[in-house]
Protein backbone atom coordinates (compact mmCIF):
# COMPACT_ATOMS: atom_id res chain seq x y z
CA UNK A 1 0.00 0.00 0.00
CA UNK A 2 2.92 2.19 0.77
CA UNK A 3 4.23 2.03 -2.73
CA UNK A 4 0.57 2.75 -4.51
CA UNK A 5 -0.01 5.63 -6.28
CA UNK A 6 -2.25 7.88 -3.97
CA UNK A 7 -5.24 10.15 -5.34
CA UNK A 8 -5.79 13.14 -2.82
CA UNK A 9 -8.09 15.32 -1.78
CA UNK A 10 -6.84 19.10 -1.70
CA UNK A 11 -9.27 20.22 0.70
CA UNK A 12 -8.75 17.53 3.12
CA UNK A 13 -6.45 18.82 5.75
CA UNK A 14 -5.77 16.58 8.08
CA UNK A 15 -6.37 13.08 6.98
CA UNK A 16 -5.84 9.98 8.65
CA UNK A 17 -7.60 6.88 8.63
CA UNK A 18 -8.07 4.13 11.88
CA UNK A 19 -8.52 0.74 12.53
CA UNK A 20 -11.19 -0.25 14.19
CA UNK A 21 -12.29 -3.12 16.29
CA UNK A 22 -9.18 -3.40 18.00
CA UNK A 23 -8.34 -3.00 21.76
CA UNK A 24 -5.27 0.07 20.65
CA UNK A 25 -6.24 1.86 18.12
CA UNK A 26 -3.78 2.47 15.00
CA UNK A 27 -3.73 5.26 12.79
CA UNK A 28 -2.21 5.81 9.13
CA UNK A 29 -1.29 9.15 7.48
CA UNK A 30 -1.40 8.84 3.97
CA UNK A 31 2.15 11.13 2.38
CA UNK A 32 0.93 13.69 0.87
CA UNK A 33 4.14 13.45 -0.78
CA UNK A 34 3.46 10.08 -2.46
CA UNK A 35 0.10 12.01 -4.02
CA UNK A 36 -0.23 10.84 -7.68
CA UNK A 37 -2.78 13.48 -8.41
CA UNK A 38 -4.45 15.93 -6.21
CA UNK A 39 -8.08 17.43 -6.63
CA UNK A 40 -10.37 19.47 -4.68
CA UNK A 41 -13.43 17.05 -6.29
CA UNK A 42 -14.50 13.62 -5.25
CA UNK A 43 -15.95 13.15 -8.37
CA UNK A 44 -12.29 13.89 -9.99
CA UNK A 45 -10.63 11.57 -7.95
CA UNK A 46 -13.58 9.15 -8.56
CA UNK A 47 -12.48 9.44 -12.27
CA UNK A 48 -9.11 8.74 -11.89
CA UNK A 49 -9.99 5.79 -9.48
CA UNK A 50 -11.84 4.32 -12.10
CA UNK A 51 -9.48 4.24 -14.72
CA UNK A 52 -6.88 2.72 -12.19
CA UNK A 53 -4.64 5.91 -11.39
CA UNK A 54 -3.95 5.34 -7.74
CA UNK A 55 -5.80 4.87 -4.65
CA UNK A 56 -8.36 7.41 -3.25
CA UNK A 57 -10.46 7.55 -0.07
CA UNK A 58 -13.89 8.56 -1.55
CA UNK A 59 -17.47 9.27 0.67
CA UNK A 60 -19.43 6.04 0.64
CA UNK A 61 -22.63 8.12 -0.93
CA UNK A 62 -20.55 8.57 -4.11
CA UNK A 63 -19.33 5.00 -4.85
CA UNK A 64 -22.01 2.92 -3.44
CA UNK A 65 -22.75 1.77 -6.76
CA UNK A 66 -19.09 1.10 -8.00
CA UNK A 67 -18.49 -0.78 -4.89
CA UNK A 68 -21.72 -2.81 -5.54
CA UNK A 69 -20.94 -3.58 -9.26
CA UNK A 70 -17.32 -4.11 -8.73
CA UNK A 71 -15.71 -1.35 -10.61
CA UNK A 72 -14.20 0.13 -7.05
CA UNK A 73 -12.97 -2.57 -4.62
CA UNK A 74 -12.77 -1.32 -0.25
CA UNK A 75 -9.34 -2.20 0.13
CA UNK A 76 -9.69 -1.64 3.70
CA UNK A 77 -12.67 -2.41 5.28
CA UNK A 78 -11.52 -2.73 8.31
CA UNK A 79 -10.47 1.15 8.70
CA UNK A 80 -12.15 4.14 8.76
CA UNK A 81 -11.85 7.64 7.89
CA UNK A 82 -11.57 9.90 11.06
CA UNK A 83 -14.28 11.92 11.78
CA UNK A 84 -14.31 15.81 9.99
CA UNK A 85 -15.79 18.98 11.02
CA UNK A 86 -18.74 20.20 9.68
CA UNK A 87 -18.48 24.43 10.39
CA UNK A 88 -21.89 26.00 9.63
CA UNK A 89 -20.93 29.90 8.88
CA UNK A 90 -23.53 32.94 8.88
CA UNK A 91 -23.57 36.30 9.40
CA UNK A 92 -26.13 37.34 11.98
CA UNK A 93 -28.82 34.90 14.26
CA UNK A 94 -30.92 37.52 15.07
CA UNK A 95 -31.91 36.87 11.36
CA UNK A 96 -31.39 33.23 10.95
CA UNK A 97 -34.39 31.74 8.85
CA UNK A 98 -36.06 29.01 11.09
CA UNK A 99 -35.33 26.59 8.30
CA UNK A 100 -31.30 27.35 8.66
CA UNK A 101 -31.55 27.15 12.67
CA UNK A 102 -33.55 23.62 12.51
CA UNK A 103 -30.83 22.07 9.85
CA UNK A 104 -28.09 23.95 12.59
CA UNK A 105 -29.51 22.03 15.39
CA UNK A 106 -30.18 18.45 13.66
CA UNK A 107 -26.41 18.82 12.71
CA UNK A 108 -25.10 19.15 15.85
CA UNK A 109 -27.19 16.37 17.09
CA UNK A 110 -25.55 14.07 14.71
CA UNK A 111 -21.64 14.26 16.50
Amino acid sequence: LEQTPWLEHGRVGELSISHVGHAATQAYQPNPARARIKADNSSVLRAFALTGQGVAILPDWLIEDDLRTGRLIHLLPEWQLTRQGVYALYPDTRHLPLKVRVFIDFMKHQS
